[in-house]
């Protein structure tokens, strides 16, 4: 009887995750399909145990059976949010790609719940288990209580046991597919994987649950319907190997921004800055409370939405996201649950989707961003490649995968392009196009990047593609002076804010906390220097990295070297050796100026001390 019991609870909970996961659960095979029907005989030993503890005569153990069981319902809960958002389940592997699955109290804000949400839905649980339990008539001797208590114990620690084990295994050894478990010994087993790799510092290290503040109602300039806008970042794009792309449809015309600088070589902190128009010295407080691109077109009344190619669980870069108005959102995951999270799903099927959507049943106006993944380290060469290399390739292997990835990339954008301009919605459609930022190849000493702020981890390309009409004589004119003027990921927003026809008037207390400018207004005769670096207050410095940017000079520190790169008190070593460089004559930063950027030493000393301020606030 206990075990038909335990059976047919497993049985609801299994049910459950197929309605949930129905197209990552119909792919398992062999391995994968024997590994997910053990992790639900471990789910039902598991019950078997709560029910016999439920049944002990006159003790007060009574009350842990429902309890673990109410405890596994809400784990049934927040796996099932888990997949609503992105697709998956949270598993071993996304705890080892810096997603914290740990309940602290940050923990249960990254698991998609407060902590008193997690107390009202776990008491609710509970109570309705204790009641079921009352109707039992299941009666155990209260001597076997203690085998009881030991069973309890293991069969709850085991799926910890297995996450631990995987970590380990998976850390030496290509890992079975992570999904192959049901969600809840799965979310258990994560918990192990954390606690073998100490990834519960994540929760320290990266973004909080964010809680944007809301913006009121947006103003149009705009004399009819505003146009629709269509942001599209690229990763890792050096603007010297994607070209100086002109390409033109009949009654469009593209402007080329030659000087457009990232203001961090990391994906997480340029996102940052095109997303919120902040400077990368913002603090945590305040970047988690800033509106995102998405609030602001929705407070104007356009349709959002966002399509990414990106693997959002990594660095728990999907935090950004949260709260944001945002009507359509697919990301890596959703595309392919077997997504490989360097380089993630297909940037072909997320332009493609995007194209079919915004040209399509889409209303006007509306706000699209496409964030495409596949130039990432190891670099995608085709649309059906699956076997991509697992470590560091040297030379001119890597090189070449690079610059066949990047030309596969302008053949995807040049498509989405051509779909979108031949339909009707195309000729009062706007297009924005940047880079995350660079990609090094040992020209300052290293590879990737955010290794260093060089111009070949930030120099990036960046096109503005304009129907006809739909921008001012004014706006044409300072458009093309910033086609040969240095420009940065913080003009952006301030750009779009334009582009999205947007009331001054409603958006400038927004404005004044933006170093940027828009690139459709005349550039102010001086601006103030612009601060470089990946060691914000919202992220992990992998490796620190500060620079100064004030037109064409640039105040460089240089990258510490690997292994000195923290203290003994584990804070941020920031560099006092510093590199002038005047990028008119040097662009590539081979011959540092003598005392030609005293003015901006306070500024880069500036970035030592955020950075020494965000390594305390953890």
């Amino acid at each position: 009887m206990l075990w038909a019991c335990a059976s047919a609870i497993s049985l609801a909970f299994v049910s459950f995750d197929y309605v949930d996961r129905w197209q990552v659960v119909r792919t398992f095979h062999g391995l994968e399909l024997l590994t997910y029907c053990a992790s639900v005989a471990i789910l039902t030993a598991f019950f078997r145990y709560c029910l016999e503890i439920w049944s002990v005569r006159r003790t007060r153990l009574n009350a842990v059976g429902a309890i673990l069981i109410a405890f596994a319902f809400v784990l049934a809960i927040i796996q099932r949010d888990f997949v609503t958002r992105y697709g998956v389940a949270f598993d071993p592997a996304f705890a080892s790609a810096n997603v914290t699955g740990i309940p602290t109290q940050r923990g249960f804000e990254q698991r998609m719940f407060d902590a008193v949400g997690f107390l009202v839905i776990f008491t609710i649980a509970a109570f309705a288990v204790l009641v079921v339990a009352r109707l039992l008539v299941f009666t155990t001797p209260r001597h076997l209580a203690s085998s009881m208590r030991r069973g309890a114990l293991i069969g709850l620690l085991f799926p910890v046991l297995v996450g631990v084990v995987f970590d380990r295994v998976s850390s030496r050894a290509p890992p079975f597919y992570a999904q192959a478990m049901h969600p809840v010994p799965l979310y258990l087993a994560s918990l192990g994987a954390d606690l073998a790799g100490g990834y519960w510092l994540i929760a320290r290290e990266y973004p909080d649950a964010r809680k944007p503040e809301p913006v009121p109602s947006i103003r149009s300039t705009a004399k009819g319907s505003p146009p629709n806008v269509v942001l599209i970042v690229g990763e890792s794009i050096r603007a010297v190997d994607f070209g100086r792309d002109e390409a033109t449809w009949p009654g469009a015309r593209r402007f080329v921004f030659d000087e457009m600088r990232s203001l961090a070589s990391s994906t997480a902190v340029s996102t940052g800055v095109l997303f919120t128009g902040l400077p990368t010295t913002t603090s945590r407080a305040r970047a988690n409370a800033a509106p995102l691109v998405f609030d602001f077109a929705k407070s104007a009344g356009f349709h959002t939405a966002l399509y990414s190619a990106q693997t959002l669980l990594f660095g728990n870069n999907g935090r950004w996201l949260d709260g944001a108005a945002i009507d359509r959102f697919v990301s890596a995951t959703s595309f392919d649950p077997r997504v490989d999270s360097r380089v993630g799903s297909d940037d072909g099927l997320a332009l493609d989707l995007a194209v079919r959507e915004l040209m399509g049943f889409t209303r006007e106006p509306f706000f699209g961003v496409v964030h495409l993944s596949n130039t990432h380290f190891p670099y995608k060469v085709s649309a059906d490649e699956t076997d991509l290399p697992t470590g560091i390739v040297q030379g001119d292997v890597v090189r070449s995968r690079y610059e066949r990835s990047v030309r596969l990339e302008r053949e995807n954008v040049a498509a989405f392009m051509r779909r979108l301009r031949a339909s009707a919605k195309g000729r009062h459609t706007i297009v924005l196009f940047i880079s995350d930022h660079g990609e090094q190849f040992y020209e300052h000493g290293s590879f990737s990047h955010t290794r260093s702020l060089h111009e070949e981890e930030i120099r990036v390309p960046a096109w503005l593609d304009v129907p006809d009409g739909l921008l001012t004589t004014d706006a044409v004119k300072a458009l093309e002076q910033a086609t040969t003027s240095p420009t940065t990921h913080a003009d952006v927003l301030p750009t779009l804010f334009d582009l999205l026809a947007m009331d001054e008037r409603d958006v400038s207390t927004y404005r004044t906390q933006m170093p940027g400018r828009s690139l459709l207004r005349a550039p102010p005769e001086s601006s103030p220097p612009i601060a470089l670096t990946n060691c914000t207050a919202s992220y992990y410095c992998e490796h620190p990295s500060f620079a100064v940017l004030h037109g064409r000079r640039k105040l460089v520190a240089p990258a510490v070297p690997p292994g000195e790169q923290r203290g003994k008190d584990g804070r941020v070593l920031v560099p006092t050796t510093y590199e002038c460089f005047d990028l008119d004559k040097d662009p590539q930063e081979k011959e540092p100026l003598l005392g030609g950027c005293k003015d901006l030493e306070p500024t880069l000393l500036d970035l030592e001390k955020a950075a020494k301020v965000a390594q305390r606030a953890r």
